[in-house]
């Protein structure tokens, strides 16, 4: 009884620590999940998940790979970004986001950075919002997903 109790605490603990966000990848793999802000148009890890109504907001995949180069040379990257809030309603729901400039070169078929972005209005209502980006290779078929949670005031 003990050691699953201890068991309990240790996957608490891991939860704790490690933060809200969950990640599932098929093939294609990041290093880092950011949630993000734009502040005088550039985009700048936000090192918080609380924010005020009318406050830019985004999620970054950062050196996402590997993704299969083309026969023209060029790496087809796709990006779905969904938003849902408080009572899991669907804010955002945009798929293939990235569409033609998906169409790109890429070194050593990985991508610096990876990231979408939503403006929070004063209507929105207050409370957990989870931001998912799901980025797959569509030439080689692999996907990477992430999901964080971000709290409205």
């Amino acid at each position: 009884m003990h050691k699953i109790q201890y068991i309990m605490v240790f996957v608490l603990l891991s939860i704790f620590v490690t933060g809200c966000g969950t990640s599932v990848s098929y093939g294609l793999f990041f290093e880092e999940s950011q949630i993000v802000t734009e502040i005088d148009g550039k985009i700048e890890a936000a090192e918080r998940i609380t924010f005020e109504k009318g406050e830019k907001v985004g999620l970054a995949l950062l050196d996402v790979g590997k993704f299969k180069q083309g026969e023209d040379g060029l790496h087809l990257m796709g990006m779905d970004f969904l938003v849902t809030g408080p009572n899991n309603e669907v804010i955002i729901d945009d798929v293939d986001v990235l569409g033609e400039r998906g169409h790109v070169p890429l070194t050593q078929g990985i991508s610096p950075i990876i990231h979408a972005m939503f403006t929070t209005e004063s209507s929105m209502e207050s409370g957990n919002y989870r931001l998912k980006i799901t980025v797959y290779d569509k030439i080689g078929g692999g996907s990477t997903s992430v999901t964080e949670l971000i709290i409205l005031k």
